[in-house]
C-alpha cells in the first residue's frame, strides 16, 4: 500500500491479489495492524498530501490526484476529519517559506505535534 497508494488501488484489488475476499482480508488486516486497510491507506495518502501541501506548489486538485484521492472533495473530507481543518487552511497555517516534511527527513523546522498524531 505504501508503494502504490497514489495509483488508486482499492482494498478489494489488494485482497484479490493475495487470494482473499475483501471482507476476510480486512478482518485479518485489522487484527494485525489495529486499523482497517481503508484507514491505513487513507493515512498514507494524507501524510503524502501533507508533504505536498507544505513543500510543493500544487493545487488541491493536483494533490488529490497525486495521492490517490478520487476527487478534491474526498481529500478535503478526509483531511478535515484527520486534522480538523481543510487542506487550504492547513497550508496557510503551517507553510510559510520553510521546507517541512511529515517524516522529518527534509525539515528545517519541526512540524506541530498536531500534524504528526
Amino acid at each position: 500500500m505504501s508503494t502504490h497508494f497514489a495509483s488508486g488501488i482499492s482494498i478489494a484489488q489488494i485482497a484479490q491479489r493475495f487470494g482473499y475476499s475483501r471482507e476476510y482480508f480486512s478482518r485479518m488486516f485489522k487484527r494485525c495492524a489495529g486499523v482497517t486497510p481503508d484507514q491505513y491507506l487513507t493515512e498514507i495518502r494524507l501524510q503524502s498530501s501533507v508533504d505536498d501541501l507544505l513543500n510543493g506548489d500544487f493545487t488541491i486538485a493536483q494533490i488529490a490526484q497525486r495521492n490517490g484521492f478520487s476527487h478534491p472533495r474526498s481529500l478535503a473530507r478526509a483531511f478535515s476529519a484527520r486534522f480538523g481543518m481543510t487542506p487550504v487552511a492547513f497550508r496557510r497555517l503551517y507553510r510559510g517559506d520553510r521546507v517541512v516534511s511529515v517524516n522529518g527527513s527534509r525539515a528545517e523546522e519541526p512540524i506541530s505535534e498536531h500534524v504528526t498524531k
